[in-house]
């Protein structure tokens, strides 16, 4: 019930943070880039057209990766 107060006297205030919210999880959406499938990664990766980074820690990356790969530990 306290709820229903609330927004109903607050209705501006929760109008703005409900267009925020919407405009937030828009920008966030655009700010990856393009998905490619698999066929694309393989054939960029044949046509040495490709950098791949390689963000695990360095311990997993000496373990085994792709060759050429760049290793940038995220931490």
């Amino acid at each position: 019930m306290d709820i229903m107060v609330f927004l109903t006297e607050q209705w501006m205030l929760v109008a703005i943070l409900s267009v925020l919210a919407v405009a937030f999880f828009i920008v966030e959406s655009r700010k990856g880039g393009a998905a490619l499938t698999h066929h694309e990664v393989v054939r960029l990766l044949n046509d040495d057209n490709a950098v791949v980074v390689d963000v695990r820690d360095s311990k997993e990356y000496k373990a085994g990766h792709i060759a050429e790969a760049i290793n940038i530990p995220f931490r």
